[in-house]
């Protein structure tokens, strides 16, 4: 698992390597990766929703700082590969938004 740390109001690259069981990269052509943040797990609605830019095996997710403007605090993140066969879930985990000193919002 990996905890995503973001100070409140910044932008961010937030960035996954996908690997099948054997540690060989994955093949994800044909999918689409989206991140979901929720405040809580269960919620039917999310903070931020971003379609990932995928290239060879690797996701990136760009966090705009105008997406990151909530309250300080521990929320929750999901990344989701979707084909029109599969959804697979690759990561799950803690997205923590720390005070900013300068951006308050």
């Amino acid at each position: 698992m990996n905890k995503v740390t973001i100070y409140e109001g910044n932008s961010a690259v937030i960035a996954f390597a996908v690997l099948n069981a054997d540690g060989t990269d994955a093949t994800l052509t044909g999918f689409t990766a989206t991140l979901y943040v929720k405040q809580n797990k269960i919620d039917t609605t999310s903070l931020i929703t971003k379609t990932g830019v995928i290239s060879g095996n690797d996701i990136t997710f760009t966090i705009l700082d105008t997406d990151n403007d909530f309250d300080k605090g521990t929320y929750y993140y999901e990344v989701v590969l979707e084909s029109a066969t599969q959804t697979l879930t690759i990561e799950q985990d803690r997205y923590i938004v720390r005070e900013s000193i300068v951006y308050i919002t």
